[in-house]
């Protein structure tokens, strides 16, 4: 099938077309960085021409907007669309054990906690719990990282035929799909809600075939599900005011999201847009992400590669308006990492490498290094400024000078991020069990 048949009649195409922009001025004759599309089904779709300017370096933190955040909810891997890796809740003195483990059919890749459900990511699909560990349905899913929705009651998975699906937290039975309008060479990293309006990220993968073309794009695809709710009879949803896509002709984006902001991170260029899919702010540079996240304003934190070598990596940390307040050599020791920066509720930064976690101020200067007792599968920081890491294992704590002290014993080696409930809990997944910690 053709790309131009999988498009919806409704799309904003943004194409990347000369990395040579200096200044944020267009020279005359020349083609524009960025040249938008909207299309309603016109032969010829009306163009509009937006120039980004380039990132500026400002000194000091900046304005905060305050010392603290709200608690979130865990919502998907790395704690929320955000991906800073915050749990809301901080371990609690005491002799830590296993209070309940519930098999997997497949290795946990994500532990969430909603209301009173546990869902897990694994390998090919998820499974659904009690919060006392009682199974209540496994279920398959394709190329999307899951993310729970308790104030909808939902979750979202990747069904059959690249549909998002959005299933019932209560017993993961379908409630509607929605068509997603690509094949199955897009991976969905991102997924979330705002509104009335559902956003999936999607990035064009290779594929194996007797003729391999190279991926050439990635987008967002947004939805607002109107209300009362219309489905067909295989549960397609039917009653939808928007369906568009915002594309970008560039397979390398790294989406992350905050709030009602919505980044897309390429190759020396930052977008920041939203639900809404216009195009609120663009920045230039030299850089290539190797990871990103963002804080509870929207300010994104992001280890880049600026040349070749391994010890040309940088930590950058960009305000919503394109001024940015850190860069900061990386250590060695964060090595070929992708794993996101860690925001403190303080705004402390922290990155993870294979056995290491660094500590940074919020201006970028670093604190501290920590080596915990195994490899890293993942860390979580807590509202009373630890770090709560699964390490092999081994649950360990990092405290605010990088101090390490031992909290439980796994059975088996961890696999996930571990959560720190409000209630106290830790909860972490293995390669074949879900496992739930609570100290004596």
């Amino acid at each position: 099938m053709p790309k131009c048949c999988r498009r919806c009649s409704v799309a904003l195409v943004l194409a990347c077309l000369a990395p040579w922009l200096a200044g944020g001025q267009t020279a005359p004759g020349a083609k524009p960085l960025i040249a938008i599309v909207k299309s309603t089904g016109l032969a010829n779709p009306p163009r509009v021409e937006y120039s980004p300017r380039p990132l500026e370096q400002m000194a000091g933190p900046g304005n905060r907007n305050g010392e603290s955040a709200a608690l979130p909810a865990y919502v998907r891997i790395l704690g929320s669309p955000a991906q800073n890796s915050r749990t809301p809740g901080s371990p609690k003195p005491g002799r830590w054990s296993v209070q309940w483990q519930s098999p997997l059919p497949s290795a946990a890749s994500a532990v969430m906690v909603g209301s009173d459900r546990v869902l897990v990511q694994r390998s090919g699909g998820w499974s659904l719990l009690r919060r006392n560990g009682e199974k209540i349905k496994d279920g398959i899913s394709g190329g999307v990282v899951i993310t729970l929705d308790a104030s909808a009651g939902a979750f979202y998975a990747l069904g059959a035929g690249n549909a998002l699906q959005a299933l019932a937290l209560e017993n993961g039975e379908l409630r509607f799909s929605i068509p997603l309008g690509f094949t199955e060479a897009f991976a969905w990293p991102l997924v979330w809600r705002d509104g009335k309006r559902i956003i999936a990220a999607g990035v064009e993968t290779p594929m194996f075939s007797h003729n391999p073309q190279p991926p050439t794009e990635s987008l967002f695809h947004v939805t607002e599900v109107a209300s009362p709710l219309k489905l067909s009879p295989y549960k397609v949803l039917l009653s939808m005011t928007m369906h568009q896509n915002l594309e970008f002709k560039e397979s390398n984006m790294m989406p992350v999201a905050s709030g009602s902001i919505l980044w897309a991170i390429l190759p020396d260029l930052l977008i920041r847009t939203s639900s809404s899919q216009n195009i609120d702010g663009a920045w230039s540079g030299s850089f290539r992400a190797i990871s990103a996240s963002a804080d509870e304003s929207g300010w994104l934190h992001m280890v880049v590669a600026t040349g070749e070598a391994p010890t040309d990596r940088e930590l950058w940390v960009v305000t919503p308006d394109g001024r940015r307040t850190v860069r900061a050599k990386v250590p060695l020791s964060y090595g070929e990492s992708k794993y996101p920066p860690t925001i403190g509720y303080d705004h402390r930064i922290y990155l993870v490498g294979p056995q290491t976690v660094a500590a940074f101020s919020p201006d970028g200067a670093l604190l501290w290094e920590s080596q915990p007792l195994g490899s890293i599968a993942g860390v979580s920081v807590t509202p009373d400024h630890r770090v709560v890491v699964a390490a092999g294992s081994e649950i360990v704590v990092l405290d605010s000078n990088g101090k390490t002290t031992q909290l439980a014993k796994l059975p088996s080696a961890a696999r996930t991020c571990p959560v720190v409930t409000v209630e106290g809990e830790i909860l972490v997944g293995t390669e074949t069990n879900v496992i739930c910690l609570l100290p004596r």
